[in-house]
């Protein structure tokens, strides 16, 4: 009989998979040079970096310029729209997802989690482009310092 329940067992080979993804991250943000990613980890971090497809900030801002989405409100003195209104229209996404989950719809129907996650993207990348942020940059500076923090980032939850 071996010494280890079910539950100790998966909990164990979590574990080892929490591990692998943090060297990984580290190897990946170049925090430590000194370890090498074995086979598994190297694929691993292959199918993380996949390419996915997605449209350019850009791209969805001449698609807000050309439907007329940026004319909305009142344009700054720079000739986009104030922080508030792109702030409550990225609210208005996340207000409409948490509507379809307390309507119980499912997540690949009109109005479900994947539509908002997408229209809360959309979103965001035509502000991006709007305030020429590098999104891609930003997300990597922040997630390299989030992988420096600490658990729950010193907070109950």
């Amino acid at each position: 009989m071996s010494e280890y329940s079910k539950d100790d067992h998966i909990n164990l080979i979590r574990e080892e998979q929490k591990k692998r993804l943090e060297r990984i991250q580290l190897v990946q943000c170049n925090l430590i040079t000194s370890y090498t990613l074995t086979k598994d980890e190297k694929n691993l971090l292959a199918s993380l970096q996949a390419d996915i497809t997605l449209p350019s900030p850009a791209a969805i801002g001449a698609n807000a310029d050309l439907h007329g989405f940026r004319l909305v409100g009142q344009l700054s003195k720079e000739g986009r729209r104030p922080p508030s209104e792109i702030a409550a229209l990225l609210h208005s996404e996340v207000s409409e997802f948490f509507e379809g989950q307390r309507l119980g719809k499912a997540d690949d129907v009109k109005g479900g989690a994947a539509e908002e996650f997408a229209d809360i993207y959309i979103r965001l990348m035509d502000a991006c482009d709007e305030y020429n942020i590098d999104i891609a940059a930003a997300v990597r500076k922040k997630h390299e310092r989030n992988i420096k923090r600490a658990y729950l980032h010193g907070k109950l939850f």
